[in-house]
């Protein structure tokens, strides 16, 4: 084996013990969605059937999701075994999901995306929890659709002391929230600005933000633009690649 195939291989370990960083995380997902091996890799290292029996379903925390309104995001403290457990469950479904959507022979119609998926952000150090917890309660306004709320949320969290990576963060689901209730132009107008300000951001967020504006542009009738943008989205070749190729072809 090739020493740079095993050091993928121990980063998907060490992604399952949980040792690596969010950026780290970032990285190897960006790889494992381009190559077919280190897929079959991951699904053959991680025993579903036991995760979603005995560790994700059976888990209290599931009942307490299941008895919820399903459009409000929540925030669930799991110890760091189930925790990390269930981020692999997860992953595991939505990698299923991409290659359903990328690889599948179903008829593909480019058509801008309907809404955005909030990111909830979470940080790695004790003192920025507050921000957690109130960009939670600002998706959660957002899920029920109280999209001015929302905003005013965040409006109020911009005059906090916030680090680069949360507001980058917040930025990010002010622009989607716009868009989610159909004010495109003010989204554009957020994720325009993210990019002219932040210019050494992580890459998979800056091909993020080119795919939302490429969607952004398209619900707009601008053609042209929209192209410009989901042409970067492709040349950055992280995670929304495949998807792009499609729309440009």
């Amino acid at each position: 084996m090739k020493s740079s195939q095993k050091h993928i291989y121990d980063q998907i370990d060490a992604y399952r013990a949980g040792k690596l960083s969010d950026k780290e995380s970032e990285e190897l997902w960006a790889k494992l969605i381009e190559n077919d091996d280190l897929m079959e890799y991951l699904v053959n290292s991680v025993n579903v059937e036991e995760i979603a029996n005995n560790e994700v379903f059976a888990s209290p925390y599931m009942s307490k999701i299941q008895s919820k309104p399903p459009r409000v995001a929540r925030i669930f403290i799991l110890s760091n075994k189930s925790a990390r457990i269930a981020a692999v469950f997860l992953a595991f479904i939505g990698v299923l999901s991409a290659l359903y959507l990328f690889r599948s022979d179903y008829v593909f119609d480019a058509h801008p995306i309907s809404a955005i998926e909030l990111d909830s952000y979470r940080s790695s150090s004790i003192p920025s929890a507050t921000f957690d917890y109130e960009l939670q309660e600002a998706i959660n306004l957002a899920s029920l659709e109280q999209y001015e709320a929302a905003i005013d949320k965040l409006n109020e969290m911009e005059l906090e002391d916030l680090s680069e990576e949360q507001a980058i963060s917040l930025e990010l689901n002010k622009g989607s929230i716009y868009y989610n209730r159909g004010d495109y132009t003010a989204a554009r107008d957020v994720f325009v600005a993210i990019l002219d300000h932040y210019e050494e951001m992580h890459v998979l967020t800056e091909e993020q933000i080119h795919w939302f504006l490429g969607n952004v542009y398209l619900q707009l009738g601008r053609e042209e633009l929209a192209q410009v943008h989901i042409q970067k989205t492709y040349d950055l070749n992280g995670a929304y690649r495949r998807l792009a190729e499609r729309y440009l072809d």
